[in-house]
């Protein structure tokens, strides 16, 4: 098993990929998950923030890139008249608890009996598709980076039996060679 180090955008990368992986909305969520790519290899992903796109690439450890290709999903999708009626559709939709993707005037969501029964009411025509389903709100957040944290400086009180003094004093707080000032008034 190899493992994913990171994840390049679609516009972050070109070249021939040296394998692909085909994965659903939900495969394509950040967290620890191995898959099995087109030509049989293992690759294991950390969770690393990112929702993968179609399109995007997992660089692996030895340096290869693998392609991410959303995969055709069983989806609902229905047309909307104007924006306003799109913007409507969606707050339905969201009221379900429905992960929408917008394309235009369409609105493609996970299939959902009570969404489409509550839909229907409203004269919407329901059409059943197998398409790629690229979710709003799911977007590519890189990994964090370990960083040491940021000095800042607030004022507080503290009260303290061992002494009874007016002071400022810099606190070091051990990790990363971080710290941060406190302006104290002790009482």
């Amino acid at each position: 098993m190899i493992r994913a180090t990171q994840v390049i955008a679609k516009q972050g990368w070109q070249g021939a990929p040296a394998d692909t992986l085909v994965l659903n909305s939900a495969q394509r969520q950040p967290a620890v998950q191995t898959f099995s790519s087109v030509r049989g290899l293992d690759i294991q992903r950390g969770d690393d923030g990112a929702f993968l796109r179609n399109g995007d690439a997992l660089l692996l450890e030895d340096g290869r890139l693998v392609e991410v290709i959303a995969a055709a999903e069983a989806l609902s999708e229905i047309r909307a008249q104007d924006a306003g009626h799109v913007a409507h559709l969606a707050w339905v939709l969201g009221s379900f608890g429905n992960k929408i993707e917008i394309l235009g005037n369409k609105i493609r969501f996970p299939r959902d009996e009570a969404a489409e029964a509550k839909l229907r009411t409203q004269g919407i025509k329901i059409v059943w598709i197998e398409a790629p389903f690229e979710p709003l709100g799911e977007t590519y957040v890189p990994a964090p980076v370990a960083a040491a944290p940021k000095a800042h400086d607030h004022g507080h009180d503290h009260k303290h039996d061992h002494h009874d003094h007016k002071h400022g004093h810099e606190h070091h707080d051990g990790c990363c060679g971080g710290h941060h000032d406190h302006g104290h008034d002790h009482k």
